[in-house]
């Protein structure tokens, strides 16, 4: 969870380079724990989708 809580922290000062392996990361470890149908997997999935959409539009 603190993985996921930094890269948004780091998301929401725009600072989408720092924050995207944070989330890659998060990511790893909660489908290696959880499973990929969890749904804090999913939560993790949805906010890096979040972060690649804004970085991608330039906000």
């Amino acid at each position: 969870m603190s993985l996921n809580n930094l890269a948004a922290l780091y998301d929401d000062q725009g600072n989408y380079a720092e924050a995207a392996p944070l989330y890659r990361r998060s990511l790893a470890i909660r489908e290696n724990t959880l499973g990929p149908e969890h749904p804090d997997v999913a939560k993790v999935l949805d906010n890096y989708a979040a972060l690649l959409r804004k970085s991608r539009s330039g906000r």
